[in-house]
């Protein structure tokens, strides 16, 4: 379980060290993964996902699956403002939104950043998810936001609509694409 949380990067452990994991045989493997299986699925229900990773499966660049849970959950997004030298990709999951490590967002502050979002952004440059690089931030690590907007506010350095600045591939606000999904379920119920 040590593994599962630390491979999951979720929390920080108060004690890291796991033991050296003995030579089983498979059939003592499988009997392992028969209890842990469960008690994943069960922690999760009950709204703790600390062995469940952000992102199930990341791929190199593209716009192939990512393996989110949620339905746009693979549909990879881009938040681009050029002017600022912002440029982010993240995914909508069932959680909130995740902006993957490596993005770059602006360094600056502004007035119009909400004083929560300000703290959170503090947050992350001190807990080391994000790094201040010259006149940028920069994500170290996967971030998980409760929503778009704080995901695109944090990252611009001010007020953002994130359901209209979050884009696919085709330029397609995350907006419409939540649109569409909401008339495609709707099509499908009648």
């Amino acid at each position: 379980m040590v593994e599962l949380a630390r491979d999951a990067a979720r929390v920080s452990l108060e004690n890291g060290t796991a033991p050296q994991l003995p030579a089983l045989p498979r059939s003592d493997r499988d009997a392992m993964e028969e209890y842990l299986d469960p008690a994943r699925i069960l922690l999760g229900a009950l709204g703790f996902h600390l062995l469940q990773p952000l992102v199930a499966r990341r791929l190199s660049g593209g716009d192939g699956p990512i393996g989110g849970r949620g339905p746009l959950a693979d549909v990879r997004l881009y938040f681009e403002v050029p002017k600022r030298g912002v440029r982010a990709e993240g995914i909508s999951t069932d959680e909130g939104f995740v902006v993957f490590a490596g993005s770059v967002g602006d360094s600056t502050v502004r007035d119009s950043l909400q004083p929560g979002w300000r703290d959170l952004r503090q947050e992350l440059i001190h807990q080391g998810s994000v790094e201040l690089s010259g006149g940028s931030i920069r994500y170290v690590k996967d971030v998980l936001f409760k929503s778009p907007s704080a995901a695109a506010a944090v990252t611009a350095g001010g007020v953002w609509n994130g359901r209209a600045g979050w884009r696919d591939a085709h330029g397609t606000t995350l907006k419409d694409l939540e649109e569409a999904l909401i008339d495609a379920v709707a099509d499908e119920a009648l």
